[in-house]
């Protein structure tokens, strides 16, 4: 009896411990890593990755419907987004009009930012960067374990240029670039900023990191080729001259929970906790697409800006 007894409050205890742990684990995370932190000589930004009208695995896309409602609350509490470009050098003149400026951006160069974005930012005269891999115009996305979707074509790429739109470098392959040698990572970021270039006729200066991982030796590679700007979304307190935080936006979040991402306030949120896990998932993808030409002794700990020059 006594052992039976023994038997159920040990489950009881295990089954406590189960409930409790996510929920332990979520708070933790809220209170480290869900408050705002803004560098005030920037403005705050963020990264979309999809604009879709239906539902689709994972977190990296957000609905159409929704996105529009953001675009709206964003123009209604005097926000304006300006692309990466001119965030960093000239978009603070956005100020003297009463308005807050924000960074906004996208990655992969998916072909539903000009079936499903594009017209609403065009509406409110948001501009933003838009991020294509410059080997995947006008193909399928070929490195995510979910559901491939269509890239931007070439003619779509020309079309969100000319109305002015900044286009930056996704790489050429959308490589997980610290795993790579200097010559290949060279390699990824000089033929995607070239094939971009040659399809815009303009130079192309802004880069976004696949899957949101760097290291100070791959963006001296980049700025010795000519990139000025780039983004992260994996670390959110970045000191590096030239890279931008922003904050993922995903599935779940509210447009309430997208102004909090940018806001100045140092406001705690689980939005922002989620800004600073999600991304770590995408370190599955890589694994998943694992290349031959990957460095398996470099350690995922170098997708931060912690990683030490080599």
């Amino acid at each position: 009896m006594y052992f039976h007894y023994q038997q159920i409050m040990l489950g009881l205890h295990l089954a406590i411990l189960i409930l409790t742990t996510p929920l332990l684990a979520g708070i933790i995370s809220v209170l480290l890593l869900g408050r705002s932190r803004r560098n005030t000589d920037i403005p705050p930004g963020i990264v979309i990755h999809s604009v879709i009208n239906h539902a689709r695995s994972g977190f990296t896309y957000y609905n159409s419907a929704r996105f529009r409602q953001l675009i709206a609350r964003l123009d209604e509490l005097r926000y304006t987004a300006c692309t990466l470009k001119a965030g960093i050098s000239n978009c603070r003149e956005q100020i003297q009009h009463g308005r807050m400026p924000f960074i906004l951006t996208f990655d992969d160069g998916f072909a539903n930012f000009f079936e499903q974005a594009l017209p609403v930012l065009q509406e409110y005269d948001f501009k933003a960067t838009i991020f294509p891999i410059a080997d995947f115009l006008g193909t399928r996305e070929a490195w995510d374990i979910f559901s491939p979707l269509e890239h931007l074509s070439v003619t779509h790429v020309r079309e969100i240029a000319r109305l002015g739109f900044e286009i930056g470098s996704h790489t050429a392959t959308h490589a997980c670039l610290p795993f790579l040698s200097d010559r290949d990572a060279i390699e990824e970021l000089r033929k995607s900023k070239n094939t971009l270039e040659d399809t815009i006729g303009a130079e192309v200066v802004s880069l976004s990191f696949p899957y949101g991982c760097w290291s100070l030796r791959i963006w001296q590679l980049a700025q010795d080729l000519g990139y000025r700007y780039a983004t992260s979304y994996r670390s959110h307190h970045t000191t590096s001259t030239g890279i931008v935080a922003v904050h993922g936006v995903y599935s779940l979040d509210t447009p309430e929970d997208v102004v909090l991402k940018i806001t100045k306030a140092r406001t705690i949120s689980n939005s922002l906790a989620r800004s600073h896990i999600i991304p770590h998932f995408a370190k599955g993808s890589t694994i998943w697409r694992f290349r031959a030409a990957y460095a398996v002794e470099r350690s995922l700990l170098q997708c931060s800006h912690k990683s030490k020059p080599r």
